[in-house]
């Protein structure tokens, strides 16, 4: 199964949670928002795809671990001091990491 379809299915699953919790029409509208991009996103990968077989491209341990960095940098905008400290460290160790690998 896509993962992109996967996460239109789990937003499609909160939204409605979250439509009989609490009824906020933004909030509804923000979910199907989010629903209708990924859907988009799922629908032209698919029309791209010309091989039925898939490969998986290399993955770098430095980028993942700087989008996570990036990730949490920005968590902690919103949730206080510790995760921009946490998000910062490890934005910097995968740059790090990304630098070393781009030598090599």
């Amino acid at each position: 199964m896509n993962a992109v379809l996967a996460w239109t299915s789990l937003l499609a699953l909160l939204a409605v949670i979250n439509w009989i919790w609490t009824g906020d029409a933004i909030q509804v509208a923000c979910f199907g928002a989010a629903i209708f991009a990924a859907l988009t996103v799922t629908l032209a990968v698919h029309a791209r795809r010309r091989s039925p077989v898939e490969t998986l491209p290399l993955l770098s341990s430095g980028a993942v671990m700087a989008a996570a960095g990036l990730g949490l940098l920005v968590f902690g905008l919103s949730f206080g001091e510790f995760p921009i400290i946490a998000g910062a460290v490890l934005l910097i160790g995968g740059l790090a990491h990304v630098a070393i690998e781009r030598r090599h």
